[in-house]
């Protein structure tokens, strides 16, 4: 037994060195090696990952998700490449990135010889030009250029006949065909040649030059005028000029060929030339002629649109001719490059002889006057006093002339550049008229004390009485203003500078306080058409009148018109001063007939109907009810009128104006009464009464409820309804059902033919929330995108675009005189014709949210909200309702109303009625 023990103790510490073995720790991650390394790349490469055996890859491209590595990823474009491994024991790398930037280039590079091939006198430098980044090949003894072959780094010396054959290759491996260029060079064999670049010539600034000969030489040079010997300075760098002066050369090859002696000039200018015009700027008579001068040769630049000149305006080659006011801009460039400041000048060229003016003119005047001449522009004036033409050689002016008898001033003006104006004369004719005097104000009528003032020509004298007795020299002399308190009779006469005198004048002053009093035609009141409104004084005077919106009163000048309702004020003032207290009158321009309402609403109702006739205050209603047309002789409304048999009722209304509103009809009919039995409960769905049946919609399709029976009979999509969520139902004068559901719309004939339409028919969306059919009988589609009119051959669309508050149109209704109400989930829409209105929480609706509308017999509009409860509208504002009138505020879905004007209101909560007064919750079995 003891052996057995240690034996099974054996096998179990095998085992478990095996195990071991087969399955050893590891938390060691895997490493991951990519190939070719991240970089440049000019070709498709292809991307090889490895890892640890038995580890799995992972790689994600760019933003993209890991995934399993399986074979090498080929990458055309720039790329960054994500990696890591996993291996079986779930040691996980870290994340890794590899940037590659592949730029595919298949494009072989262009490589240039500068200068190409030829026949050359001299040794020429060729100089090889590729791409960036191409490594250019080449031979000199004629092979072909290989891998092997020199390199080009700098110029290539050609001194002998010699055939450059080269090639590039690109950093993208592209290979460019070798190209070759032949070198015929003809040298002196006895003589080295010597290069001197630049070569001498002008310059604006300091220059380098740089000698240059065929290996092996050695050059001399001087810069000192001087001619070189072997004892000269040797070149061995580049040269330096900062002022002008003189380089003389000569090389010496290694067999001792000597090279005649040469010599550059080098001519430092930096002084910018001068330029100048002639004539130089200024006023001129006539067209001139401009002439442009540089102090040194080179280029004149010029300008004449008022622009300054530039080296890219146009270059100065003749001269120039100014026929009207210019400014030229010039600069000159001189051969050296450098350039002079730009000048302007500007040429009036003026051809216009000047205007001359005496102040004041001729005329009368009542004594010797001085007359000043005044001219246009500065200029020479010449005058003479006798009526001759004037010259140069006649007086000039130098100041003001003094006129003390009848004379004609003659003159003439010459202008700084010879224009010179025509002749023209003025005649002064000394004053021998007396003067003019006058009282004012002038004798009249006055309700009060009145000063009066004389007043006659400056330095008149005025002789005065106040009793009637003609003045003389001895009557007081009127020095300031006279107060008259009484009847006067006033006389004056006045003497100016001259000693002529005026005949006696003679104003009388009378007193009158009465106020006048003003009458208006016609009397104010009621008109149907304008009115032409005169007003008439007792009295001589001025009548103000004052017409709305004006805020000051004006003289009144004669009839005007009162085209429209108006209040006017007026007064008069007669020629004493004495004024009327204002009148008020008020005309009433009424042009529009009255309008008159039933209540309620024409249609059909439970017996009696109460019918009340209203229109505007103090507007007469006449009436018939046996179908006949109403006069002026039917009966005239005067309380509510009590119907209990099917009756056409006609009205009209004549308002205080006398306006006259056509004849409007009425048809009510009676109800036996059906909706009382079977409306209540059915209005939580949507419904509708056609003859003895009762449609109800839900999401189990169309019921069809016997109103008598009480039997019901159901559609659904297996008989063709479009779907089994009804939402909305109308019923058209043709009998036809239009069914709205949450994906289309169904037409549906009573018995057994469906007609289907939805958005590939026009319609703008498959949910329906609402269907309406107008007294056209056109059919309308409220959506969640939109408003649908199907006119029965196409469907027009409407939305926010159109005017809608919102593109969820959920409800709508339209009462007796054609106004549409459209309810959406952002307001209720009010649409008169093109008139429009929309109502939201700012005018007192509950909330912006519409479900349902209906309008009563009263023209009141009711709409239910989504969470708010119901509100209604009279016309002018809005009424909500809460728990304390028995409606709470719950999500109202449908609004209907009944044959004796209940409401009813279809809930969250259950169906509520409304009777005018309260509303109470209704217990009656709702059908399903």
């Amino acid at each position: 037994m003891k052996g057995k023990s240690y034996l099974s103790l054996a096998i179990l510490f095998a085992l478990l060195a095996v195990l071991a073995w087969l399955w050893p720790i590891d938390r060691t991650p895997p490493q991951v090696q990519i190939q070719p390394v991240p970089g440049k790349y000019h070709e498709v490469i292809s991307v090889v990952l490895s890892s640890e055996p038995g580890a799995s890859v992972f790689i994600a491209l760019d933003d993209g998700q890991p995934m399993p590595y399986l074979s090498p990823v080929r990458i055309k474009r720039d790329t960054r490449v994500g990696y890591f491994a996993e291996d079986r024991f779930g040691n996980r790398s870290t994340v890794q990135s590899a940037s590659y930037a592949v730029r595919l280039d298949t494009e072989p590079p262009v490589t240039t010889a500068l200068p190409s091939g030829g026949k050359f006198f001299h040794p020429v430098s060729v100089r090889l030009k590729s791409e960036e980044g191409a490594v250019i090949s080449y031979t000199t003894d004629g092979t072909e250029p290989g891998p092997g072959s020199s390199t080009y780094t700098s110029p290539v010396a050609m001194r002998r006949d010699t055939t450059l054959r080269f090639f590039a290759t690109d950093e993208a491996g592209n290979r460019e065909e070798a190209r070759k260029e032949t070198y015929l060079i003809t040298l002196d064999s006895t003589k080295p040649v010597t290069l001197a670049e630049p070569s001498g010539g002008l310059f604006n600034s300091p220059v380098t030059v740089s000698l240059s000969g065929e290996e092996g030489t050695t050059i001399h040079f001087t810069i000192n005028g001087s001619r070189p010997s072997t004892g000269s300075p040797r070149y061995s760098g580049p040269l330096q000029f900062v002022r002008s002066g003189v380089l003389r050369f000569f090389a010496i090859d290694e067999a001792g060929n000597r090279e005649d002696v040469r010599e550059e000039n080098y001519v430092i200018d930096s002084q910018p030339p001068t330029v100048i015009a002639k004539p130089p700027a200024g006023a001129f008579g006539k067209p001139t002629v401009v002439t442009l001068t540089s102090s040194e040769r080179g280029q004149i630049h010029y300008e004449m649109d008022g622009r300054e000149a530039t080296l890219s305006s146009p270059v100065y080659r003749s001269p120039l001719r100014l026929a009207a006011d210019t400014v030229v801009s010039f600069m000159a460039v001189d051969a050296a490059g450098n350039r002079s400041p730009v000048v302007t000048a500007q040429y009036v060229i003026d051809t216009q002889p000047p205007t001359v003016q005496p102040r004041p003119p001729g005329g009368d005047y009542s004594g010797r006057i001085r007359v000043k001449i005044e001219a246009s522009e500065p200029a020479e004036i010449f005058y003479t006093l006798d009526g001759t033409t004037p010259s140069d050689r006649s007086s000039p002016y130098q100041g003001p002339i003094t006129i003390e008898k009848n004379t004609v001033l003659t003159y003439l003006a010459v202008d700084r550049v010879g224009n010179r104006s025509q002749p023209r004369s003025q005649e002064y004719v000394l004053d021998s008229t007396p003067p003019d005097t006058a009282a004012q104000p002038p004798g009249g009528t006055f309700s009060g004390e009145v000063t009066v003032s004389l007043v006659g020509e400056e330095g008149a004298v005025i002789r005065y009485t106040t009793d009637g007795i003609s003045p003389t020299e001895a009557s007081p002399r009127y020095r300031g203003p006279v107060r008259i308190t009484k009847d006067t009779v006033l006389k004056f006469y006045g003497t100016d500078d001259s000693g002529n005198r005026e005949e006696i004048q003679v104003e009388r002053y009378s007193f009158d306080t009465t106020p006048p009093s003003t009458r208006i035609e016609p009397d104010p009141g009621y008109f149907n058409r304008p009115v032409s409104v005169t007003l008439v004084s007792e009295k001589q005077g001025t009548i103000f009148v004052r017409r709305a919106g004006v805020n000051d009163f004006t003289a009144y000048a004669g009839p005007f018109v009162v085209d429209r309702t108006e209040k006017l004020s007026y007064y008069s003032v007669d020629s004493a001063g004495n004024k009327e207290p204002a009148q008020v009158a008020e005309y009433f321009i009424d042009t529009i007939a009255p309008f008159t309402l039933p209540f309620p609403a024409p249609g059909e109702y439970n017996p009696p109907i109460i019918l009340e006739l209203k229109s505007e205050e103090g507007a007469r209603i006449r009436y018939t009810l046996d179908g006949s047309q109403p006069s002026d002789q039917a009966p005239a409304y005067t309380k509510p009128l009590s119907l209990n048999d099917d009756i056409t009722v006609k009205y009209f209304a004549v308002d205080k104006a006398g306006n006259r509103e056509k004849v409007k009809t009425a048809a009510y009919r009676l109800s036996s009464g059906i909706w009382r039995d079977n409306s209540n409960g059915v209005f939580i769905h949507p419904s509708v009464i056609q003859g003895d049946y009762l449609w109800v919609g839900g999401t189990e399709g169309l019921f069809r409820v016997d109103i008598e029976s009480k039997s019901r009979k159901n559609y659904t999509s297996a008989k063709g309804l479009i779907s089994n969520t009804v939402k909305a139902l109308a019923v058209d004068r043709l009998g036809f059902i239009w069914l709205g559901t949450d994906r289309g719309v169904s037409q549906f004939d009573g018995k057994n033919n469906w007609v289907t339409y939805d958005y590939s028919d026009g319609l703008p969306s498959n949910v329906i929330n609402s269907v309406y059919v107008d007294p056209l009988d056109n059919i309308w589609f409220g959506t969640d995108k939109g408003l649908a009119l199907y006119d029965r051959s196409k469907f027009t669309v409407r939305t926010k675009q159109q005017g809608l508050p919102s593109n969820n149109v959920t409800s709508m209704t339209m009462d007796a005189n054609g106004v549409f109400w459209i309810g959406t989930d952002a307001g209720l829409l009010r649409q008169e014709g093109k008139k429009t209105r929309i109502f939201t929480t700012a005018d007192g609706l509950p909330s912006d949210h519409v479900l349902s509308v209906a309008v009563d017999g009263r023209w009141n509009v009711w709409v239910g909200t989504l969470g708010q409860g119901t509100a209604r509208f009279d016309g002018s504002k809005w009424v909500r309702f809460s728990d304390a009138q028995g409606m709470p505020k719950v999500t109202v879905n449908v609004v209907a109303l009944d044959l004796a004007d209940n409401k009813w209101f279809g809930t969250e909560a259950g169906v509520y009625k409304f009777d005018g007064r309260t509303f109470t919750k209704s217990t009656t079995e709702i059908y399903r």
